[in-house]
């Protein structure tokens, strides 16, 4: 006569997890003493995360590398960006207060402004014909390009700008009809 027995659970936290173990190994060893028993013991260990700040990018090291051998950035333009980077929506879109980073920096607007123009000249900082401003998805990518809506999808193609010098880092792969 075979007999199962299902130690399952999805909720049991790590603290249980020993003393569950341990109820399903006494129960195997009381079983095999009983006569001849069969026993196959699967464990899976689920973890849970949790990701307490939404301030995250990706960096694509390949192009950071041709990046930095090409330009220099000052400290307050590495600031800068790094706020910008702080701030950047899925997408890669980005709106800051030049008047803000200048207070939060203790510096003047104009140098701000300045900061940012030379951003832009480096390629870090893309402006689109509307005047709206990206972070180059080429250097870095906020967001999942998979599960990212169309409009922010189209977004990161905008900022993608390899400027003769960078690998592409997002390409759109158009399905068709087989």
């Amino acid at each position: 006569m075979l007999k199962e027995f299902d130690f399952y659970s999805d909720t049991i936290q790590e603290e249980n997890n020993e003393r569950v173990l341990q109820q399903a190994e006494d129960i195997i060893e009381n079983e095999r003493q009983k006569g001849d028993v069969e026993s196959n013991t699967f464990v899976k260990r689920v973890f849970q995360h949790n990701i307490v700040s939404n301030n995250y990018v990706l960096m694509f090291v390949e192009n950071i590398e041709i990046f930095l051998d090409k330009y220099e950035l000052t400290t307050m333009e590495l600031k800068v960006l790094m706020y910008i980077l702080d701030k950047m929506k899925h997408g890669n879109l980005f709106s800051i207060s030049q008047k803000q980073l200048a207070e939060k920096y203790n510096t003047s607007q104009p140098a701000i402004s300045r900061y940012i123009k030379n951003l832009i000249k480096k390629g870090i900082i893309i402006e689109d014909s509307d005047k709206n401003r990206y972070i180059n998805s080429t250097l870095f990518l906020k967001g999942s390009i998979n599960s990212m809506k169309k409009e922010l999808r189209d977004n990161v193609y905008k900022s993608q700008q390899t400027l003769g010098k960078y690998e592409e880092t997002v390409k759109e792969v158009k399905k068709g009809k087989k």
